[in-house]
């Protein structure tokens, strides 16, 4: 009955599972920089602070930086598109095919396609605004997402051994050196799939 219940519960604020497991995901990717930076001297909260505040500066700035990137690749994506497709009826666009030398099947096939697809996106511009106006109103996730991230940073090691409270006394510190082991392992491939695709992106 008490499983029951606790399950019931957790789907009745299941909304908050994802933001609170993206905080938890930010903070093991950040706790072994703090912990390093906690046996230089620093208190936990100042490391806390210092490292996420450059994370979240980093990564605005990385936003702003690949937002006119993107936008542009788009805008030239878009003008490709209507140079060699001027006209986007199905018989204008089986006449720039044929221009192209396409056999005329796949020709047929191409533009079938983009009418379907035409067609749906038109069909779905409901559905798509109210799931903007749902999108709109968890833009509070946006604000509750750093601060939770932070709190768990700072208190992640206390967050930690409240947990191993709940296995038993004789399990615990190979369970408490797996943790870790799998939290540091975690961390150092996200920071460097982070790298990576940063990486990428520069070049």
């Amino acid at each position: 009955l008490l499983l029951a219940i606790v399950c019931y519960l957790a789907y009745v604020v299941r909304e908050i599972w994802l933001p609170l497991g993206l905080a938890l995901i930010l903070a093991m990717v950040l706790d072994p920089v703090v912990d390093r930076m906690e046996l230089r001297g620093w208190s936990r909260t100042w490391a806390t602070a210092f490292i996420f505040g450059s994370f979240l500066l980093i990564t605005v700035g990385l936003g702003i930086l690949a937002f006119p990137y993107i936008g542009g690749q788009a805008g030239d994506m878009q003008a490709q598109f209507a140079k060699y497709f001027p006209d986007h009826s199905q018989a204008g666009l089986l006449k720039s095919l044929h221009q192209m030398k396409v056999p005329d099947s796949i020709a047929q096939l191409a533009a079938n396609s983009y009418q379907n697809l035409a067609g749906g996106l038109e069909k779905s511009s409901s559905s798509l605004a109210s799931y903007g106006m749902q999108f709109a109103g968890n833009l509070i996730w946006v604000v509750i997402i750093p601060i939770v991230t932070f709190y768990t940073l700072r208190d992640f090691n206390v967050i930690l051994t409240k947990a191993l409270l709940v296995v038993p006394s004789r399990n615990r510190p190979q369970i408490q050196t797996a943790v870790s082991e799998v939290t540091i392992i975690f961390g150092k491939y996200l920071r460097g799939l982070g790298l990576v695709s940063v990486s990428n992106g520069i070049a």
